[in-house]
């Protein structure tokens, strides 16, 4: 009987254990850039009203005011984590992309955790959502 519940709940133990991150990426704009290479710094600025448990997990973090003035928006990034993963895990999957976009920094629009599951003894697990625009404006 026990070994029959274990199967049954090995598949959402690990969803919900794992630290799996995925993101989506689009342009925005009529011009695209060249890839930064792996190692290249994104820059991450955020405003205050962000939650200190985010802003604890980005190293280096810089306030929206700091956005150099010559800054362009030229792409979103959505994304999010299993419960499991830790803010810094999603933000650094969406360096990835703001890399892969041509951009030097993220700036962080939206943040929240949505309701993914319950278990069998009432507690509740969220997924972690954030939604960055991809800045550039390094030449």
């Amino acid at each position: 009987m026990f070994n029959k519940l274990v199967f049954q709940l090995l598949p959402y133990l690990l969803v919900i254990v794992s630290g799996c991150v995925s993101s989506q990426m689009m342009v925005v704009g009529n011009k695209t850039y060249p890839p930064r290479p792996n190692d290249y710094i994104i820059e991450v600025f955020c405003t205050e009203e962000a939650p200190i448990n985010i802003q604890q997990q980005i190293g280096n973090l810089k306030s929206s005011k700091e956005i150099p003035s010559n800054a362009i928006t030229i792409g979103r990034v959505d994304g999010s984590g299993a419960p499991a993963a830790s803010w810094g895990a999603v933000i650094g999957d969406a360096m990835g992309k703001a890399r892969s976009l041509g951009g030097d920094g993220l700036v962080i629009n939206r943040w929240e955790q949505t309701l993914s599951g319950v278990g069998n003894y009432g507690e509740t697990y969220y997924r972690k959502n954030l939604s960055f625009s991809v800045i550039r404006y390094r030449p």
